[in-house]
């Protein structure tokens, strides 16, 4: 059975400015399905110091040609989906400070039009093997991905490799060295980036400073 459960949705193209900051989202593949943590349509969604655990992706930015996204210091650790998943949104995209780590892709491309034909119709559109958009990845930290992009569509994880250069990076670390998480439930930083490590460096998580 494929559970299509959405923590966070906004599915109204006309709607704007929604701004999701410090919290966690976890879920279980087996035992606590959660498909996606956001998705929405419409201008100006922004994920700012937020954790993504055990879930299928992060969050998906629906709307091709949309404007004003971000997502910023957020911590994407086990995904079996993608870290995050765009469908043709501007080139604007403010994506920066993030850690992605244990992933099955860091990041899901679909057109603009694809993700149009899921919206109007409910079923799945074909899947794009080349991304037309450009985006910065900006000091982020990818670790022990099993892929960076991949393109794909529908809730089967009916994905394709693609071609990575649609994606800028700006002093991105990719590497293979797996990301070790604080464990502690005691302490602060309980799932985050170990304290002293690279990727704890980014200030990637629940808290600001």
């Amino acid at each position: 059975m494929i559970r299509r459960l959405y923590a966070v949705s906004r599915l109204r193209e006309s709607l704007n400015d929604l701004v999701i900051k410090q919290c966690l989202f976890a879920g279980d593949e087996v035992i606590a399905p959660n498909h996606v943590g956001i998705i929405a349509r419409g201008n100006g969604l922004v994920v700012d110091h937020c954790v993504f655990r055990g879930l299928k992706i992060s969050a998906v930015y629906w709307s091709g040609g949309s404007t004003g996204s971000a997502m910023r210091h957020c911590v994407n650790e086990g995904l079996y989906g993608s870290a995050v998943w765009t469908a043709g949104i501007a080139d604007d995209f403010d994506y920066r400070n993030n850690v992605v780590a244990n992933c099955n892709y860091a990041w899901t491309h679909q057109d603009a039009s694809s993700a149009r034909a899921d919206a109007g119709s409910g079923r799945a559109a074909a899947t794009q093997p080349r991304a037309r958009s450009h985006y910065r990845v900006v000091n982020s930290y990818f670790a022990n991905n099993r892929r960076l992009a991949g393109s794909g569509t529908g809730a089967r994880l009916e994905y394709q490799d693609i071609d990575p250069s649609f994606l800028e990076l700006v002093g991105t670390q990719v590497t293979d060295v797996p990301v070790r998480l604080e464990m502690d439930a005691s302490k602060r930083e309980y799932l985050h980036p170990v304290a002293g490590s690279d990727a704890a460096q980014l200030g990637a998580g629940l808290f600001t400073r």
